[in-house]
């Protein structure tokens, strides 16, 4: 599932040169996922990566005109050329109606989101994020744990808590638990991308990729997120955690990205119950509170 073997062409003298080139690669790369998951739903024939190809294409193609029609000198054209490899002119002549139009690539991504795909997946990640601060800052366990179960019940409402106290029940119904799960699994491999897309998009809703530097937060924010995932503990005695390593995408490893760090707020609710669970059974054995701390995470 490595999609940057094409950066391993090339010397990392001269990705450290054109950073902002490569970061715009990586964000196309990544934005043509969300419109072609890998986890596809395609019966028999499957050519979403073939697809992805030509949308990636597209874009960076896109950004390589805008930079000539804005003047951009001929030394950084030609590192954009070879970079991207863009072909010469006779090849888009003679290649025209096998590209993919922009306008597509714009009109689907808006229909994915306006049907709440992001924003399910969004709402789930941050949950579990959440969720497993809520066990970290606990008493009885210290550790990063989280369900899928109990993040859907609080996402749903299953859960008693008080929406006043920062849960992170939505505003309105954008689906149920099945759907849930279902776009989970479609957008695993990404889902951290996506949860750093649907914090920005909330955050600035005027947001926009416009430059390599408002794509290098995004990548940082992502990268974060990922590291995050990655520690989440189950209580399932047979998997420890929720999420393996192999199955959410990495980001280049010659990208180093700054040490950064966001605020994760628990939920005060939960936290307050599993205090509460403590403070009414002092007697108790260690085990005997964390046997009482798994029913509570179910």
């Amino acid at each position: 599932m490595n999609l940057w073997d094409k950066h391993k062409e090339f010397p990392k003298s001269f990705l450290a040169q054109h950073r902002d080139l490569a970061l715009y690669d990586i964000f196309h790369h990544i934005k043509a996922l969300f419109l072609y998951p890998l986890n596809c739903d395609c019966e028999g024939s499957c050519k979403c990566k073939e697809i992805r190809a030509k949308i990636v294409f597209s874009l960076n193609v896109d950004l390589y005109n805008n930079a000539r029609m804005n003047g951009t000198n001929s030394d950084y054209l030609h590192a954009m050329r070879y970079f991207y490899k863009i072909p010469d002119d006779a090849y888009f002549r003679e290649s025209y109606g096998e590209g993919y139009p922009l306008w597509l690539i714009e009109e689907r991504f808006r229909e994915k989101r306006n049907q709440n795909h992001f924003k399910i997946v969004g709402y789930l990640i941050w949950t579990l994020l959440r969720l497993a601060r809520t066990y970290e800052l606990s008493p009885i366990d210290r550790l990063p744990l989280a369900s899928l179960t109990e993040a859907l019940n609080i996402i749903l409402g299953k859960t008693p808590l008080k929406s006043k106290a920062g849960t992170q029940q939505t505003e309105t119904y954008l689906c149920g638990e099945k759907k849930y799960l279902f776009y989970l699994n479609t957008y695993k491999p990404i889902c951290h991308f996506i949860a750093a897309y649907q914090y920005t998009e909330e955050e600035n809703p005027c947001f926009l990729f416009g430059d390599s530097v408002q794509i290098q937060s995004f990548l940082e924010r992502s990268y974060w997120i990922r590291q995050k995932l990655l520690l989440i503990q189950t209580p399932n005695a047979k998997q420890k955690y929720l999420f393996a390593e192999d199955c959410l995408l990495p980001l280049p490893p010659w990208l180093k990205l700054d040490n950064i760090s966001f605020p994760l707020e628990p939920f005060k609710d939960k936290l307050e119950e599993i205090i509460e669970l403590i403070k009414n059974a002092p007697l108790l054995s260690s085990s005997a509170c964390r046997t009482d701390a798994k029913v509570l995470r179910r």
